[in-house]
């Protein structure tokens, strides 16, 4: 017998969101989380309630399978990771659960539960739900100044233009649905890339540090190794433009030896570190130059 989720008895408004008896063998009566629940937390218990109307419920029959895998047997217990506990009361058998490794956000988590009574009569109940969102996944609605001003063209820093809008095209993997704000979080990959390493002291005049930024999770993040590969295959004059780079914005020599040993470094991390120091650096320069633009024109009274 198949168990169809609805609700003890002929509504779905019944003992919690659970399966619909049946007069003649063991039935779901509870789940938690309920049948196609949203944002469930990732470290979630996953209870189970089984009851037999004839009070005739084969407890050691008993098996509950998440994602396919055995989690819960009557006879062996947990497994495959999960613990939890079992408890039988008014005819009632609960089974608690959880695996010591949360699940991974947003999975959608299949579940199945499996029972029979001592005269063979059995039910089967199969129910999903979801994992919520990382809480910290970066929306791409709250872009830093610089980061808002790495998604225009260089002004000054010509030389660097093609190495900016190459970190922005491959900062993101490919999804099956676009993503939102693709701009705004690929500039905070371009951001963190910069603070993944010690050369972001470059960056200390202009106090670019924003914890909750450097906090923040990209899920559509590319992999680092991808964004090195792209980078060095179009990098070809990229010690002459860093060379021009630092001759445009009058950067201390001592930095000059810093960029040399960091692109040539066998660390993908730190080749692209560096790229993304110089394109932060540029743009903060870039913006306080047009603040001192702006703060020294003069105002012109009629």
């Amino acid at each position: 017998m198949v168990l169809d989720l609805y609700g003890w008895g002929t509504t779905r408004w019944g003992y919690g969101n659970v399966v619909r008896p049946s007069t003649d063998g063991p039935v779901v009566i509870s789940i938690n989380p309920i049948d196609s629940q949203l944002d469930v937390q990732e470290d979630t218990f996953i209870t189970v309630k089984f009851f037999d109307p004839t009070y005739n419920l084969d407890t050691l029959s008993v098996i509950i399978l998440v994602d396919g895998t055995q989690a819960y047997s009557g006879t062996t217990g947990f497994s495959a990771g999960f613990v939890g506990r079992v408890s039988y009361a008014a005819g009632i058998l609960t089974v608690r659960l959880r695996g010591t490794v949360g699940f991974d956000f947003l999975k959608h988590v299949n579940m199945a539960a499996y029972t029979r009574d001592l005269t063979d009569l059995s039910g089967i109940a199969n129910w999903s739900f979801r994992i919520r969102a990382d809480p910290n996944n970066y929306t791409g609605l709250s872009p830093l100044p610089v980061e808002v001003a790495l998604q225009t063209p260089m002004e000054r820093f010509i030389s660097l233009e093609q190495y900016r809008t190459l970190f922005l095209d491959n900062a993101l993997r490919l999804q099956a649905t676009a993503s939102s704000q693709p701009g705004n979080k690929a500039a905070r990959v371009i951001y963190q890339s910069a603070f993944a390493t010690e050369l972001c002291t470059l960056l200390n005049p202009y106090d670019l540090r924003n914890k909750d930024a450097l906090d923040s999770v990209v899920s559509e993040r590319q992999n680092t190794r991808a964004i090195d590969k792209v980078l060095a295959d179009n990098s070809k004059t990229l010690k002459t433009d860093i060379q021009a780079f630092h001759e445009l914005s009058g950067l201390d020599t001592a930095y000059l030896a810093s960029f040399s040993d960091y692109l040539d470094s066998t660390l993908y991390i730190y080749r692209v570190s560096l790229v993304a120091n110089i394109l932060l650096y540029a743009k903060a320069y870039e913006l306080t130059q047009s603040i001192l633009i702006a703060d020294s024109t003069p105002v012109i009274l009629s």
